[in-house]
């Protein structure tokens, strides 16, 4: 769907007996919708000057040359290329008339708009006009080439005597009049909503911009053109009377598209959202481990256990005069028995690994199970020997409520 709409009318007018303006657009000059969707849309207007000596020749001449190089050449950028057009239109009048001597004084204005992904871009040389409606206000966006524009540009004369000038058709540019041709590049900004009328000056003489404005607010672009022109007739124009509008439509906006699941499944998708899931609950959790050492991992750690649970805990090393033989421990026994005295004292296995208890058990072994080794068990036993044990094995076991403790 194309982005702008586009109308336009033009006529005789009252009082002339041909009509020298030429209105363009793509259909007229059977340019299909594939290439101005691609390459942009091309709106202009010519005004033939020359009476009966061509001037309506020096229009349609320029105007098939300036849509003929506009579309044949994608490539440069819409300002490039609608600046070329305009010279290929000048040398296409300029051709006509080294072949016919006939019409060696036609010459003819163009006002042109050039309108791609957004941009419009606007040229001029004469005296037609191109108008704006921008924000619910228009604005003149073309400069006239007019001798009682220089005059006014220079102070000479004032708004109200250019208005009322008779000089106010002699052009200081015109296609046709000579080789090296400038012109006038405009880019105005636009948003949707937006309205563009180009106009020759049968119609900019007669019909005030603001007056323009509610036609442009007002109606769809062809019922505008052929409105102005038929006020402009009613006010009897001395001249051709052409205009052509476009309003330019909302751009279409760029948003993110998902997959079509219809074509994919929706199985595969609910499983990758699946392993999602459990891979970042597996992340949380192992960070929340890191977080946190030697919780749920079963095995204490200096940061969670420091050395200083001694003080806490004052049976952690204890030492014992014991009725033994005096032979080497191996291993770190423990004296449990304070009942039955025995040479051979009961050996308790012992493991140099830690003990693994969770820290809500730790009210199973609370310090009262220490007195199985108080000293009052040296009583019942004949000090024939001493062992001093030592805290080789023992005192780097940790009670279970260590924790609990701290």
């Amino acid at each position: 769907m194309s982005d702008l709409v586009a109308g336009y009318a033009t006529d005789t007018g009252p009082v002339r007996e041909s009509n020298q303006d030429t209105v363009g657009a793509p259909p007229l000059y059977h340019i299909d919708r594939a290439a101005w969707t691609r390459r942009g849309h091309l709106l202009a207007v010519a005004d033939g000057v020359g009476g009966q000596a061509g001037g309506d020749i020096a229009g349609q001449t320029a105007m098939s040359a300036l849509f003929q190089e506009f579309y044949r050449n994608p490539q440069a950028g819409l300002p490039a290329r609608l600046h070329l057009a305009v010279q290929s239109a000048n040398a296409a009048v300029l051709a006509a008339i080294r072949a016919n001597s006939e019409y060696s004084q036609m010459r003819t204005t163009l006002v042109a708009a050039a309108y791609h992904q957004g941009q419009l871009v606007i040229a001029n040389v004469g005296d037609s006009r191109a108008y704006l409606l921008h924000r619910n206000k228009i604005q003149q966006i073309t400069r006239d080439h007019t001798l009682v524009q220089m005059q006014l540009k220079a102070g000479l004369i004032t708004v109200e005597e250019a208005a009322q000038s008779e000089n106010k058709g002699v052009l200081t540019r015109s296609l046709g009049h000579a080789e090296e041709l400038q012109v006038d590049i405009f880019t105005p900004t636009i948003r949707s909503g937006d309205a563009l009328l180009l106009c020759s000056d049968g119609v900019s003489n007669l019909i005030p911009p603001v007056e323009m404005a509610d036609y442009l607010r007002n109606r769809s672009p062809n019922d505008a053109a052929h409105a102005l022109v038929e006020l402009a007739n009613q006010r009897h124009s001395p001249d051709n009377v052409s205009v052509v509008i476009a309003r330019f439509k909302p751009q279409p906006q760029r948003t993110w598209s998902f997959p079509n699941l219809n074509l994919i499944g929706w199985p595969p998708v609910l499983i990758a959202c699946g392993m999602f899931a459990v891979v970042f609950l597996m992340a949380f959790i192992l960070m929340s481990g890191l977080r946190r050492p030697g919780v749920g991992s079963g095995v204490p750690t200096e940061t969670t256990l420091p050395i200083q649970v001694s003080t806490s805990v004052p049976i952690t090393i204890l030492t014992v005069t014991l009725p033994v033989a005096t032979a080497p421990l191996t291993s770190t026994p423990a004296l449990v028995s304070t009942n039955t005295p025995s040479t051979t004292p009961t050996p308790i296995e012992t493991s140099t690994s830690i003990p693994t208890f969770p820290p809500t058990e730790t009210s199973t072994l609370a310090p009262t199970a220490t007195s199985t080794l108080t000293p009052t068990a040296t009583s019942t036993l004949t000090p024939t020997a001493t062992s001093t044990l030592t805290p080789t094995a023992t005192s780097t076991q940790y009670c279970p409520d260590i924790e609990q403790v701290l």
